[in-house]
């Protein structure tokens, strides 16, 4: 899971040049956290770390950013679609549950994106 975030990260900084690299990297380091009782389990040869998180906000970024900086600290993501004329196409307009919430690693964000302006 952690190498592919990687991935989507990597990609994104080349689809987005140093600055966007730098922005998130800022981003990343300032608004995260983990959290309190962080566990680790091993079963048959398998470590499991659990733990909680702080939620991150991720409205205003792209999705791939989004998603990737969510599945850094261990959160998975679903999206949602809605029109919007002041947000950019594939651009997070909300988030839930909301950025601040403490939520345990696992958890799936529900991430609504742009998809434009509506057409009509």
């Amino acid at each position: 899971m952690k190498r592919l975030a990687l991935v989507a990260v990597v990609l994104s900084v080349v689809s987005l040049g140093i600055s966007g690299w730098a922005l998130w990297h800022s981003y990343d380091a300032n608004s995260t956290s983990t959290n309190t009782s962080v566990t680790s389990t091993t079963t048959h040869g398998t470590t499991t770390t659990t733990g909680l998180v702080i939620l991150p906000t991720v409205v205003g970024r792209n999705v791939y950013l989004a998603s990737a900086g969510l599945a850094g600290v261990g959160l998975k993501t679903a999206i949602v679609r809605a029109p919007s004329v002041n947000v950019l196409k594939n651009y997070v307009i909300s988030q839930s549950p909301l950025p601040g919430t403490e939520v345990p690693r696992g958890t799936v964000i529900t991430l609504t994106l742009s998809s434009g302006p509506t057409s009509g």
